[in-house]
Parts: structure tokens; C-alpha cells; sequence
């Protein structure tokens, strides 16, 4: 925490991205399962901060055994004072797919910024192996900026995720 805390002072960004992992509820490596708990702390030490933040859940933030699970911890995350996290279209897989507009001083939309759920494990959980991002999300996402650019063609936008990668470049 003190070396987020200090690239926080030193680069006083004006907005923070929390792209997964955030928690570990393993009780070999973290010490408990309690990641609600650990989500609180999260968003307690955030706030300090004074600047808005974006969650993205990675796969590790629940796992089998944890107090927590994803519906809890988003709402956990949506109480922070400075979080813009948002639990995203319930008819898409994952919780946490959502876009941030980016306007200048003249409320001109210049970027969007998407945040996309990339999953935890397949079905057997760990022993499953990771998970993805699904072709519904990037569907839902390449219909989404679509529409933004019929408020600015030249709209420029970035996403961002925990992992899985392939399913991304699978779908360009």
C-alpha cells in the first residue's frame, strides 16, 4: 500500500484504474478468505485518495472458499465515495463491463474508456483453467462505441481488463 500511495502523490492522476486482483481472499497467501473485508479495506484506502477510481474484478478476487461473492463485492466497490465502478448490463457475462466517458470543458465526448469483465475461472473453477472475455462482450462493446461515434467519429477509446487477451484480438 505504501508504494500505491506514494505513485498516487507523485503522479496525482486523475483518474485511477484497478484492473483486477485487487483482492486475494487465498488463506495461504493473504491470510483469510474474508474478502469482503478486504474489499472494504479497498475501498477505504482508495477514497483517501480524493480521486475517482474504476474496479475491474480479476480472477482472483473471489475465490472458492471466499465470504464474498461477485454481487457483494460490486456492491462493496459501488459504496465508494470516489468509485465510478459499475455493475455493467446484467445479460452479459461477468459483472464490471462498462464504458467511462471522457468530455473536455465543453462537454465534448473525446474518449471512452471500456471496462470489461474478463472472468475468473471455467467452470470447474481453479482446476478449470482461466476464463475470457466472451464474444457477447465484445459484441455489446463494439456496438457501444459504435454509437458514441455517432457523437464524435473521431472518438478515440481504450479497454481494459484483467486478462485473456486472445478472445480480444480473436474478435477484431
Amino acid at each position: 500500500m505504501d508504494a500505491v500511495t506514494k505513485l498516487v502523490k507523485e503522479t496525482k492522476p486523475d483518474l485511477i484504474i484497478l484492473t483486477g486482483d485487487s483482492i486475494f481472499p487465498f488463506i495461504l497467501k493473504a491470510g483469510t478468505r474474508n474478502n469482503i473485508k478486504q474489499a472494504k479495506k479497498l475501498v477505504e484506502f482508495m477514497d483517501c485518495f480524493k480521486i475517482p477510481y474504476a474496479f475491474l474484478f480479476g480472477n482472483h478476487d473471489i475465490e472458492m472458499g471466499s465470504k464474498g461473492d461477485k454481487n457483494q463485492i460490486s456492491e462493496i466497490i459501488s459504496d465508494g465515495q470516489y468509485s465510478i465502478f459499475a455493475k455493467g448490463d446484467k445479460n452479459l457475462t461477468g459483472l464490471g463491463n462498462y464504458i467511462i466517458k471522457l468530455h473536455d470543458c465543453k462537454e465534448q465526448l473525446l474518449m471512452a474508456l471500456v471496462m470489461l469483465d474478463s472472468n475468473m475461472y471455467r467452470d470447474g473453477w481453479f482446476y478449470s483453467g482461466f476464463d475470457c472475455i466472451r464474444e457477447e462482450q465484445t459484441a455489446w462493446c463494439t456496438e457501444e462505441i459504435s454509437k458514441l461515434k455517432k457523437q464524435n467519429h473521431d472518438l478515440k477509446s481504450s479497454s481494459f481488463f484483467s486478462y485473456a487477451l486472445t478472445r480480444i484480438q480473436a474478435s477484431l
